[in-house]
């Protein structure tokens, strides 16, 4: 029975926070999904009549604009490249702390 209650108390504990994240992560990324494949107006968000379905059309004009590649680009550049340069220069840092302790 102290088992149950122990399975009942994680529960309790976990339910606030995955409904925390199921609201504040999964809905949005599910309603932005939905809404790429139409022609959404900000200023008609509240009129849902307004809302027309394009389809695929939205990515097709997304690969045929050269700034998508650049901005791609960058993006590969930052993740990639930059993120290295700043773990060597932590290896660095923590190898001249430990001589700069030592003398």
């Amino acid at each position: 029975m102290k088992f149950k209650n122990s399975i009942n108390a994680a529960y309790f504990f976990l339910t606030p926070a995955l409904s925390a994240i199921f609201i504040f992560f999964f809905v949005p990324v599910i309603a932005a999904f939905i809404m790429s494949f139409t022609d959404f107006d900000i200023y008609a968000l509240g009129d849902l009549s307004t809302v027309r379905f394009v389809g695929l059309n939205n990515y097709i004009n997304l690969f045929d604009d050269p700034l998508f590649f650049t901005a791609l680009k960058n993006t590969f550049y930052f993740v990639f490249i930059n993120r290295n340069f700043t773990w060597c220069g932590n290896a660095f840092e923590f190898q001249t702390s430990k001589i700069q302790s030592h003398i």
